[in-house]
């Protein structure tokens, strides 16, 4: 897609009204940095506003209609996060440092060595660095990755045991990484070094790409408390690199010049932008529609493996679009069709999904948050989750869904897990105590 006129007054408006929203919720909802109002009103903005800007003379429906629709799944999210946290009472992200429990430092040390030796091994053994550099930069096996996930829209296996062990594993890792970067953050890097690694072979986006880098650097801003000046040129810099990679990756994929000019990293930021706004206009416009039912099921029974349960709904909302869109599986660059989570809410409910399925999304992150964010042992599921309430604006609640239900789950095994260790230290001193006063 090709931008034409910059559509500066709808994009203007739009923002003042979606700023004046989110000031009219103060009360309920005050304004912190790292909270999850903050990632969805940044995710709103760039996967749904700015589209306004470059793309609006290509929406299936009119631009204002659009942007109507846009400030309505916004004041809903608002309005689910504020009922959330009227059940919930409101959120406090942990500041407090833990005991220094040695125990438990070692234990999370031994884990995360294991899991990442465990991914390590791994790596190898589906091609290593070949493997690797393929998929980040679109080659064979990118396509081969692709064509095996497309492959669900025709039947899908659902997830195995095996596979669910090892979401709930890796969720695990982040909470107890964390516990290992407090104590010893050197090796903690490490560790997040080669963890990063392991997973180029099978993160197939950018996106993911840019999770694992901002995870770490949360939690340095959380824990060492840097000045505002640092994080501020820190932040730039990881967002300048983001967009320029970003550009040069997606030239790549495409096969076209990869020279990476301001001009072309402003296009290639647009481009990313509208490729998925635009579809999900076409979603309402065309009237395309799925199965409620079978979707309010997945988000219900995902944690079933299909082995178990041979009827359960194949929900792949994507990559259904892509073929939709484009008679294939897979689009052009090796790409899938996302098209915004306003768009999953016109295609399986219509247009009063607007409302439905953003009040979910809202109440949901808030729920999500507060779990996750009221331990210091839980930051790094959290941080996952706000980044995930960013980037999944432009695909899908369903996935979103899943994995908070999956970090919750992590996070209380944790929690258990922590507490058997902590009662048995103390029961370590107090036994020792008790052979010194003999």
């Amino acid at each position: 897609m090709i931008t034409v006129n910059l559509n500066w007054e709808w994009f203007i408006l739009t923002c003042a009204i979606i700023g004046i929203t989110r000031l009219l919720f103060l009360r309920f909802l005050p304004l912190k940095l790292i909270s999850i109002t903050t990632a969805a009103t940044v995710g709103f903005g760039f996967f749904l506003v700015l589209p306004i800007l470059g793309y609006s003379n290509l929406f299936a429906i009119s631009v204002w209609e659009y942007s109507c629709s846009v400030w309505l799944a916004y004041l809903s999210f608002l309005v689910g996060a504020t009922i959330a946290r009227q059940l919930l009472g409101e959120n406090k992200v942990a500041k407090s440092t833990p005991s220094q429990n040695i125990l438990l430092s070692n234990f999370a040390l031994v884990y995360c060595i294991i899991w990442v030796l465990i991914l390590l091994i791994e790596f190898f053994q589906i091609g290593g660095f070949g493997h690797m550099r393929d998929v980040i930069f679109g080659g064979w096996a990118h396509y081969e990755l692709l064509a095996q996930i497309g492959g669900l829209m025709q039947y899908n296996p659902g997830l195995s045991f095996f596979e669910l062990g090892k979401i709930f594993l890796d969720n695990v890792f982040l909470c107890l990484w964390v516990l290992v970067y407090i104590r010893m953050p050197k090796r903690a890097m490490l560790i997040w070094v080669v963890y990063i690694l392991t997973n180029l072979g099978e993160y197939i986006s950018r996106a993911a790409l840019l999770g694992l880098i901002l995870i770490p650097f949360l939690t340095y801003v959380m824990l060492n408390r840097p000045s505002l000046r640092r994080i501020t040129l820190t932040s730039g810099i990881l967002l300048i690199l983001t967009l320029v990679f970003s550009s040069w990756d997606s030239a790549v994929r495409l096969g076209l010049n990869t020279n990476v000019s301001r001009e072309q990293v402003f296009l290639d930021t647009m481009r990313d932008a509208g490729n998925s706004a635009v579809p999900a206009t076409v979603i309402l416009s065309e009237n395309i529609r799925g199965n409620p039912s079978a979707y309010f099921m997945a988000l219900a029974t995902f944690l079933i493996p299909r082995s178990i349960w041979n009827d359960k709904p194949n929900e792949q909302y994507n990559y259904e679009m892509t073929y939709q869109l484009t008679g294939s599986i897979i689009g052009q660059g090796t790409s899938v069709v996302t098209s915004t989570m306003l768009g999953e809410a016109w295609y399986y409910f219509g247009w009063s999904g607007t409302i439905w399925l953003m009040l979910m999304f809202g109440f949901s992150a808030y729920f999500f948050e507060h779990v996750l964010s009221r331990n210091i042992y839980f930051l790094g599921l959290f941080f996952e989750i706000f980044y995930l309430t960013v980037i999944y604006i432009r695909s899908t609640f369903l996935t979103y869904y899943q994995a908070g239900i999956a970090a919750v789950l992590a996070a209380i095994a944790v929690k258990i897990i922590l507490t058997v260790l902590g009662a048995r230290q103390r029961h370590s001193q107090v036994a020792a105590s008790s052979i010194m006063t003999n």
